[in-house]
């Protein structure tokens, strides 16, 4: 579905060099189909948004899990956050975002908070004290 936005702007996927040379077969595919597959040796989030910085990307959606999510915060690439919270456990304990992730964000952000049914939803431009 994504690759059917290339209308909107370029599709651009992100990944290792290894993980590219092991699913060469598939970044050809994702490539055949308008995609541009941009391999980042060092596996940093700011060395990625450096290699994207060529295709005058302004802004960029960050939807992953708690690795990613933590590796962007402390490599100090957040702006702005949308943070959806819901009574729902996945798996036996949940998944765990940080507890840092957590403190930092209600220290050095502006959040607004709305109660969207059971779920609430938390949007707040970052102001790092760092």
């Amino acid at each position: 579905a994504v690759l059917r936005s290339r209308a909107a702007g370029p599709v651009l996927i992100l990944t290792s060099p290894e993980a590219l040379s092991e699913q060469a077969d598939h970044a050809r595919t994702l490539e055949s189909r308008g995609a541009t597959v941009i391999p980042v040796a060092t596996g940093r989030v700011l060395d990625g948004l450096r290699a994207i910085s060529a295709y005058d990307v302004q802004s960029v959606v960050v939807e992953g899990g708690p690795t990613l999510h933590a590796a962007c915060w402390d490599e100090g690439v957040v702006d702005q956050v949308h943070v959806y919270v819901a009574p729902t456990v996945i798996g036996p304990r949940g998944v765990c975002w940080g507890s840092d992730i957590m403190l930092t964000l209600s220290a050095n952000t502006r959040l607004r908070a709305q109660a969207i049914g059971r779920d609430v939803f938390m949007d707040g431009y970052v102001h790092r004290a760092d």
